[in-house]
């Protein structure tokens, strides 16, 4: 289902505006399913009742909507992605973060202070692997930190610790008031890093994509950087904040796994039942 397929339905009164009544089934019964909603692009994103092997069709899931009744759908992140936190608790999730430093889990945020040093990792994710969060600064045009000089950064770094070393792929502020893509890992070439950009105070959406020869950095949506690569390393992820000012905040991370070539994704002809 595309944006425009979804709000279509909903414009025709085939589908609830909440889409509480999208379900997807497969060979084994209903699957979890999340929907991306504005400002991000409506995207249903469900769990596999098997692995697709690349450059393969499964066409047993069927997408079903029109029920004005129905009950909430299974939506757990957790099944639908190998790695995916919307930090809905009440502290930080010891199964899937190491931690360091000061942060807080509330109102379905995290948040690395100022002045705290926070940092989180996880348990290393295969090289062919895609990482997407959505995060802001509270105050860009802060110092970094006077003992080690950094400012903040989240993405891929090496598995295992906290130290600050590569290999990284990651979206890093080297000065104030700006973000930018650098890669420093799996053979990149000399020149692994874009020019910067402004960075606002705002919610913005970051991914990296690590393909088998290239990594792919997006900001809002779009690609923002690409970059030779042969991306063999298992990697973590990782958010740190060295702000003497600014709050990192994040609303979600998440992360799957990839195959190339993709799976084909088609659907079907809407049919009444």
């Amino acid at each position: 289902f595309s944006d425009s397929l979804l709000q279509a339905a909903v414009g025709a009164g085939k589908m609830r505006s909440d889409y509480g009544d999208l379900r997807v089934r497969g060979s084994s019964g209903e699957r979890d399913r999340l929907i991306d909603a504005p400002p991000l692009a409506r995207v249903v994103w469900f769990s596999l009742s098997s692995p697709v092997a690349a450059n393969k069709t499964d066409t047993s899931y069927v997408v079903t909507y029109g029920d004005p009744t129905a009950s909430s759908p299974p939506e757990n992140g957790a099944a639908v992605f190998e790695f995916y936190d919307d930090f809905g608790g009440s502290s930080v999730d010891g199964s899937k973060w190491m931690t360091q430093g000061t942060m807080t889990e509330s109102g379905g945020n995290l948040t690395l202070p100022h002045g705290g040093l926070g940092a989180l990792t996880t348990l290393s994710l295969p090289p062919l692997s895609t990482a997407e969060w959505r995060a802001k600064i509270t105050d860009p045009q802060s110092n970094p930190d006077g003992n080690s000089g950094f400012y903040y950064w989240f993405g891929f770094q090496h598995t295992g610790d906290f130290v600050a070393s590569d290999p990284w792929l990651v979206w890093i502020a080297r000065a104030a008031g700006s973000i930018g893509a650098e890669d420093m890992a799996d053979g990149c070439p000399s020149n692994c890093a874009n020019a910067p950009v402004a960075q606002s105070t705002s919610f913005r959406l970051y991914g990296i994509e690590r393909q088998a020869s290239q990594s792919i950095f997006s900001l809002d949506g779009a690609t923002s950087f690409t970059t030779p690569a042969t991306n063999d390393q298992a990697l973590s992820l990782m958010i740190r904040n060295w702000l003497v000012t600014g709050d990192v905040v994040v609303d979600w991370m998440r992360a799957r796994t990839r195959i190339y070539p993709e799976p084909t994704v088609t659907l079907g002809p809407e049919q009444a039942l």
